[in-house]
């Protein structure tokens, strides 16, 4: 613990003491107790060596715009060689850098490196609202994406949409998203040559991707992508476009497909949604049957005048969003421009409720030439986040022994959040450092000799998942029973000067 304490020499019969001899005074140790959340004070912790004068006083400099400008505010004694300063509460995501200076009775000034900390928001993430459409909604004669249905996108605002037939001929597709969805969305194609695939269109990043070959039909596969949802969890998407002319056994060789793929692919804890242009004939067809052995139908969506159908003649329930159990429990109603649809929506534009739908989409939208389907849309209502708070160090206590005497003690942190812990000391050769886990603890264990006679400070540090917890304690070695007099002589000496 050579670096981190203030020695006094060796006492033998002599009241002579002699110091440390270092020109001026050292701060080795500063810290923050805890990553702070907006509203939160924060405590910094900091060890002076003096050297041969006491220390007069010690500031803390602490800024929020990189030392542009700086505020200075007063330490106080805490104990041993340990001071202590409150810093005021900052905003969230605000970056605060902080060092200390210590000056002594002779004028000599010590300055520390400097810190920091990052500010977290201390509030839970809001619940939050999201809305999966299914889409096969090109028109015209080439299977693209035309301006009914780009105002149908833009009208009904969805935030995560399977889409099928995701062709666009006046540009690319990202010019495409960005006019029907916006600049920040995010969008995945299944690769290749095919004619009329299928794709992801996303208001959150999706932050993976893929195809699997759908062998039945040969101008496109199987979409799916996962998106990084605000809060704890991740959503799994398929996007699919069953065979229209495979009859209804050659759509449920298809359905036995996806149900293998999924059941492979995603946990059935995490959020599932299929949504599909599925190209039934009704709701009692096998592959419809097939899927509901994974997925949940027992909301049906529906128009103003409860008819679920989704072809452009409203005759057959083509269109569909499907998901897990897990998924369905968080099923909340849609509701648009002040109308409610307890089990989702199956919008027309034509039999919209005061025959001018949400703008800018137009009367005629749902059925100008070519119009392939009416998008199918459900709401989830996604939990939100808790903050990742930081971990915790439980109280240590000051030390006082002989030298000689062996000091040995536990220290005990964890995470309120379950994220493995890494345990650090300021003195590693006598700290057991534990594996990082949720909860840790760790052993000090130290025997100090007559070298060791003096203040010294200990720094245990707990990091967990970007947050962290530090706590720096006193302890003070004594010489024996017959040398307590020139020791107390000895500090009267060093011993700091009250401000």
């Amino acid at each position: 613990m050579q670096p981190y304490k203030f020695t006094l020499a060796s006492i033998a019969t002599s009241a002579t003491v002699a110091l440390s001899a270092v020109a001026t005074p050292t701060i080795p140790l500063l810290a923050h107790t805890t990553t702070p959340s907006n509203g939160q004070p924060v405590t910094i912790l900091a060890a002076v060596a003096p050297s041969y004068a006491a220390i007069s006083n010690l500031s803390v400099l602490y800024t929020t715009n990189e030392w542009t400008s700086s505020v200075a505010t007063l330490a106080h004694y805490f104990t041993g060689i340990v001071y202590q300063a409150l810093l005021p509460t900052f905003h969230p995501a605000c970056t605060v850098r902080y060092t200390a200076v210590a000056s002594d009775t002779q004028g000599q000034l010590a300055y520390a490196q400097t810190n920091l900390f990052i500010v977290y928001h201390g509030a839970s993430s809001p619940d939050v609202t999201c809305r999966v459409m299914s889409a096969n909604i090109t028109s015209g004669n080439y299977q693209a994406y035309e301006e009914p249905g780009i105002r149908v996108f833009q009208g009904l605002k969805p935030d995560i949409v399977g889409i099928q037939e995701f062709n666009y001929r006046n540009g690319t597709l990202r010019q495409l998203v960005d006019l029907a969805f916006g600049t920040g969305f995010y969008f995945y194609v299944e690769p290749g040559s095919q004619s009329i695939p299928n794709g992801v269109v996303s208001r959150w990043p999706i932050v993976a991707a893929g195809e699997w070959d759908d062998p039945y039909v040969p101008d496109r596969d199987f979409a799916w992508a996962t998106i990084d949802l605000p809060g704890p969890r991740m959503l799994h998407i398929v996007s699919a476009h069953l065979w229209s002319s495979g009859g209804a056994s050659g759509r449920n060789n298809q359905a036995i497909l996806l149900t293998n793929h999924i059941r492979r692919m995603f946990p059935s804890s995490d959020f599932v949604v299929l949504a599909a242009d599925l190209n039934t004939d009704s709701r009692t067809e096998p592959a419809l049957t097939t899927l509901k052995t994974i997925l949940r139908d027992s909301k049906v969506p529906v128009d103003k005048n409860n008819n679920d159908k989704t072809n452009e003649p409203r005759t057959k329930p083509y269109d569909y969003v499907l998901p897990n159990p897990s998924l369905d429990s968080n099923h909340v109603p849609v509701t648009i421009d002040g109308y409610t649809y307890p089990y989702g929506l199956v919008f027309d534009s034509a039999v919209w409720h005061d025959t001018t739908p949400p703008p800018p989409v137009l009367p005629g939208d749902s059925h100008v030439p070519g119009m392939q389907h009416m998008p199918v849309l459900k709401d989830f209502l996604l939990p939100g986040s808790p903050p990742n708070r930081p971990p915790s160090l439980s109280p240590l206590n000051h030390h006082l022994l002989h030298y000689g005497s062996t000091l040995s003690f536990p220290v005990v942190a964890y995470d309120p959040d379950g994220d493995p812990v890494h345990l650090t000391c300021s003195d590693p050769p006598h700290f057991s450092s534990p594996p990082p886990a949720p909860t840790v603890t760790g052993w000090f264990t130290w025997t100090p000799q007559p070298a060791d006679i003096g203040e010294h400070a200990l720094l245990f540090s707990a990091a967990a998942a970007g947050q962290q917890a530090n706590l720096i304690i006193a302890v003070s070695v004594i010489p024996e029973a017959s040398s307590l007099i020139t020791f107390a002589l000895s500090l009267c000496l060093v011993r700091r000067v009250s401000p």
